[in-house]
């Protein structure tokens, strides 16, 4: 099968996602040998103006921290092509590498970098739109505890000016399990939306799930509309009860009571956490759950297969892990929209 080539350059090597402006693949910068991630979309309608509005936004986000470089973007054949960093594992893959539940450590130490990363792209007048765990991913090498933010596919331009807007007007966008309350309304949404969704991934990265998933209704609008009514009718406080610190729902009632077009705290929010972290005896060590996991599963490797002078010797790998099958809410499980293959993540 003859290789497909962009701009003789970049090969597409295999398909590895979907975001929210198209189909992501792996591929390889043949004049560097680096692995790259490749967006195609078709060259034409709605997909077309998303991924080149997502191209607009990675510019606009250029040279932060935790935002991926962009390689290139144009036009080849029938499709526009967005070339950006290849990253390592998202948080829904390593949520699944480490057993379907996080510490509170690793919580934390996720919740201070995915604020950061939130504010930098509100301060650039822009809303993420569809926060959610396969929207964020680890770096690699020297950068793989950097959290990175990706897939601007649904992501819109707010500079604070705006007022709701009738529910007939709007779509529901991003993902029904973490949308906020007031995208469930069909209003305008603000700063406060995207850190409400955030507040609702960290709960899903303790619980393995929400308490919202494996609803039975008989239509889907039935079962959107149940998931509104569970958001609205428990306070942050009733969500994580028993199963996170009482600071987590502090953060979700306070950013929940934030009116559209109010400017969140970024600060407080972080010092809510950094101040548990610190009560909790916990070390700034950038080992998190994965790390520690990966780092006994070669331990184990090296007792039962210890290195040899023998030529040809070779390292047993870790086992891959199977994907484990989630409670239904109602979604069609997303098609993965990250923009790299799953990796093992680095050993500290």
């Amino acid at each position: 099968m003859q290789d497909t080539i962009i701009r003789e350059r970049f090969r597409v090597d295999r398909r590895i996602g979907e975001g929210g402006s198209g189909m992501v693949y792996q591929g390889t910068d043949l004049e560097t040998g680096e692995e790259v991630a490749i967006k195609l979309s078709f060259a034409r309608g709605a997909a077309h103006r998303s991924l080149v509005d997502e191209k607009n936004f990675y510019d606009t986000l250029a040279g932060g921290v935790g935002i991926p470089r962009v390689r290139w973007f144009g036009s080849q054949d029938e499709f526009h092509v967005l070339v950006h960093d290849l990253l390592g594992p998202s948080l829904e893959d390593l949520l699944d590498y480490c057993g379907r539940t996080f510490s509170l450590k690793t919580i934390l130490l996720i919740a201070d970098q995915a604020i950061s990363r939130i504010e930098y792209v509100h301060s650039k007048g822009i809303l993420h739109g569809d926060i959610k765990p396969d929207n964020f991913l680890m770096g690699v090498g020297k950068q793989g505890h950097t959290l990175y933010m990706i897939d601007f596919g649904v992501a819109s331009e707010f500079d604070g000016v705006g007022s709701a807007s009738t529910p007939e007007a709007r779509s529901l966008t991003g993902t029904v399990r973490y949308a906020s309350i007031r995208n469930h309304n069909r209003h305008q949404q603000s700063w406060a939306d995207d850190l409400e969704c955030l507040g609702y991934v960290l709960l899903y990265l303790a619980r393995g799930s929400l308490p919202w998933q494996g609803l039975d209704a008989p239509s889907q609008d039935e079962k959107e509309r149940r998931i509104k009514e569970m958001k609205t009718r428990s306070t942050g406080e009733m969500l994580c009860e028993g199963v996170l610190p009482r600071e987590f729902g502090t953060y979700l009632d306070y950013v929940r009571s934030l009116p559209a077009g109010h400017k969140p705290d970024y600060t407080y929010l972080r010092k809510l956490f950094r101040r548990l972290f610190r009560t909790q005896g916990f070390q700034y060590d950038k080992v998190y759950d994965w790390t520690l996991k990966r780092f006994n599963e070669l331990r184990v490797a090296e007792i039962h297969d210890p290195p040899s002078l023998a030529p040809g010797k070779q390292k047993r790998q870790a086992p891959k892990r199977k994907r484990r099958e989630e409670p239904d809410d109602g979604e069609a499980e997303p098609a993965r929209t990250d923009s790299r293959p799953i990796r093992l993540p680095p050993v500290v």
